[in-house]
């Protein structure tokens, strides 16, 4: 819970308090830190895990002796996410649009004038943002309350786990949830503390931007409470379960597999596609651009190495 919350409100009271902002450039190279973490923790720590327990011999024939419900489950996830987000996505434009009755498009100043949402992909050019006025503030608000959700979603997952592991290796993993919750904690910081940047950027009043740092808050102490809230579930139907009992196995392997899938597509497409993609990344020094770079690299790395023991 500690690093968790640590993680998360240091970029939020960074934000909203100058003295004790850390410096731009590090908050820039933590941030993508966190992507690599959050990234290896999800192919390294969740998705071998889910694969063992829905393959272990205790299932067998439970499942139709296939081999590959990992793989599907991972996939569904993401497939989920991907239509969930376009689905929310396409009410907001629409809403606008009947609000206004005109169509959504383009800022007219081009992408240059619109740095949050500028990205580029392989073969074009897809502006993530189009100009809704206070529209395209709620579709960066739902692409970080997505996120949110779904780290939070795999924090719950991560603490069940922890409450149903052996003693013997408990100290171990909880060492490794902790360093990986404290850099995916910033990420998410990042992101929500952003919410109410942008908001105070628009001509609204005083009072809207007020009101964005209630979620914004609310957001982070979600993320603070989540592993925990896991953990005591975990340890409270511990004395229910055995750890070879095929709902056990089943179970952990199903919510390892989502948990898995969703953080992939999290990482991917709502932090790596969006963050390294703004013209905001693209002014940065090339010094810093290249600290990044390694620095996302770097934090996949530490967590490939910490799941040699957890």
């Amino acid at each position: 819970m500690f690093a968790g919350g640590l993680g998360s409100f240091i970029p939020i009271v960074g934000y909203h308090y100058k003295a004790l902002r850390l410096p731009s450039g590090l908050i820039e190279v933590l941030k993508f830190f966190g992507i690599g973490v959050i990234l290896s923790t999800a192919m390294i720590h969740i998705y071998p895990p889910a694969n063992d327990y829905l393959n272990d011999p205790c299932i067998a024939g439970r499942l139709g002796n296939y081999e590959g419900w990992p793989g599907v489950i991972f996939m569904l996830a993401i497939f989920f996410m991907h239509a969930t987000e376009y689905i929310l996505t396409s009410k907001l434009v629409h809403s606008h649009e009947n609000e206004t009755g005109y169509a959504v498009k383009p800022n007219s100043g081009g992408v240059e004038n619109d740095p949050d949402n500028f990205a580029v992909h392989t073969s074009h050019t897809h502006v993530h943002g189009a100009s809704l006025g206070g529209g395209k503030l709620t579709k960066d608000m739902l692409s970080t309350y997505l996120l949110e959700f779904c780290v939070a979603m795999h924090s719950v997952t991560v603490g069940l786990t922890m409450g149903l592991t052996p003693k013997d290796g408990t100290f171990i993993l909880c060492a490794a949830i902790s360093f990986h919750q404290l850099f995916e904690g910033f990420a998410i910081g990042d992101r929500l503390s952003r919410l109410n940047n942008d908001v105070s950027s628009l001509d609204t009043v005083s009072t809207s931007v007020k009101a964005k740092k209630s979620p914004m808050f609310l957001g982070a102490i979600l993320y603070m409470f989540a592993t925990p809230l896991g953990q005591g579930i975990g340890m409270a139907v511990h004395s229910a379960f055995s750890s070879k009992s095929p709902s056990y196995l089943i179970t952990l392997g199903v919510l390892e597999a989502i948990s898995a899938g969703v953080l992939v597509y999290v990482a991917l497409v709502n932090l790596m596609a969006e963050e390294f993609s703004t013209l905001k990344f693209r002014s940065l020094s090339r010094t810093l651009q290249i600290y990044s770079f390694v620095a996302m690299y770097f934090g996949a790395a530490v967590m490939a190495v910490i799941g040699k023991w957890a």
